[in-house]
């Protein structure tokens, strides 16, 4: 069971935050790049290399469970994920100490994205929250990987 829960094949429950992340209602008008309006896949990745640097034991994005092989990128207007393509707003869950989570998010960037909100009108907030439920993820296929044998 141990292996399973490393492996993000079983679905979790505990403390830990509620990161939600959406673009900005305005507009952009004369030569200002609409891009700056919008929430990048790079700020997803920032926040999750701060959520396993806090000490994340589950961690999940728009439902989808991040795991080793999970992918983070932008494919136009959305932002592919365990290769599903999800739309704002980014509501990222995170189990894990609280305190800890927070302080990490802090020490990487998050005060950034607070300029970014106030500059620009995207949303960020941060919850803490006692119940937060992390979903399985999938088992993945291996088409060309095989075991290596003992005494190999």
């Amino acid at each position: 069971q141990e292996a399973r829960m490393n492996a993000g094949l079983v679905a979790l429950t505990g403390q830990g935050i509620r990161i939600t992340l959406d673009d900005s209602t305005r507009v952009a008008t004369g030569d200002e790049d609409p891009n700056i309006y919008l929430i990048h896949e790079q700020y997803i990745r920032e926040i999750l290399n701060a959520l396993w640097n806090g000490g994340a034991e589950a961690i999940a994005i728009n439902g989808q469970r991040v795991t080793t092989f999970t992918e983070v990128f932008c494919g136009g207007a959305f932002i592919q994920i365990n290769g599903t393509r999800q739309m704002p707003p980014y509501v990222i869950g995170a189990i894990g100490d609280s305190y800890n989570l927070s302080a990490a998010l802090k020490f990487y960037g998050w005060d950034r994205l607070g300029e970014f909100q106030e500059l620009y009108g995207i949303t960020r907030k941060l919850e803490v929250i006692n119940d937060v439920t992390i979903p399985a993820g999938k088992l993945r296929d291996y088409q060309y990987a095989e075991p290596l044998k003992e005494g190999s």
